[in-house]
């Protein structure tokens, strides 16, 4: 009996010391580990850290899933390995954190900022990152697939072999970035800029690029197999070798128009 009255006061107390109340009396789960400090390995899972500045902090391996990390100040954190997953992370500004195989699955970032970046071989899959700024962000290998990046900025981002399948890119500025060898079947990318994109033997196959820009882009070796280019812009456009539309193979040499 006393075993038994034991075990379940120390569980109580257990329960006692996960609740907290919030500002409105009701009662909420806190985590443990919220008033940590930046370290390497931290647990910070569902913690309320919005505003916060964490500049140049080494997170590695850090647990931040589902964590709000709201307008936070993360530039140059270190956060390889991370888990973000389904964080909050709308307006924080990661300029020049290194991200490398970091997970932000469903993570929420709309209007958060990446630039310079990286974020090689990262999981970003079903994540919102409507109108955030990637501007030169490394993304070679990251997996994007089904995610929201409606009017983003990825001006000279390098995608090299990235997962963008069923990707949002309507209104996206990608003007100048790397998708050689990146995989954007069925991506949505109309009103998008690729001008000067190089696309190397992408996969565009079934794509959405209804008035795209894609002057000047290398689409050389590229399948565009069944994509809709209506009203796309392709003047001076490098089309060697590229699947086309209709399947046929665009002779060497071709520029502008498939021949």
């Amino acid at each position: 009996m006393i075993s038994k009255i034991s075990r379940f006061q120390r569980g109580f107390r257990s329960v006692i010391l996960l609740l907290a109340v919030s500002a409105n009396g009701l009662p909420r789960v806190a985590c443990a580990g919220c008033e940590d400090p930046p370290a390497p390995d931290v647990n910070w899972a569902r913690c309320d850290l919005r505003d916060s500045d964490f500049a140049g902090a080494d997170l590695r391996r850090a647990t931040l899933l589902r964590s709000n990390l709201t307008n936070t100040r993360m530039v140059g954190v270190n956060l390889r390995s991370a888990d973000l997953g389904f964080a909050e992370l709308g307006g924080a500004d990661f300029s020049e954190a290194k991200m490398d195989g970091a997970i932000l699955t469903g993570a929420h970032m709309s209007d958060a900022r990446f630039i310079r970046a990286r974020m090689g071989h990262a999981r970003i899959n079903r994540a919102d990152l409507t109108k955030a700024d990637l501007s030169q962000a490394d993304l070679r290998e990251a997996e994007l697939y089904d995610s929201n990046l409606a009017h983003a900025v990825l001006r000279g981002a390098n995608l090299e072999g990235a997962v963008l399948e069923q990707v949002n890119l309507q209104g996206a500025d990608l003007s100048g970035a790397v998708l050689s060898r990146s995989k954007l079947a069925g991506a949505r990318l109309e009103d998008a800029s690729l001008a000067g994109a190089v696309l190397r033997k992408a996969k565009l196959a079934g794509a959405i690029l209804i008035d795209a820009d894609l002057r000047q882009a290398d689409l050389r070796g590229a399948d565009l197999s069944e994509a809709d280019l209506s009203y796309a812009q392709l003047e001076g456009a490098l089309l060697d070798n590229t699947t086309w539309v209709d399947r046929r193979r665009c002779r060497p040499g071709s520029v502008g128009r498939c021949e």
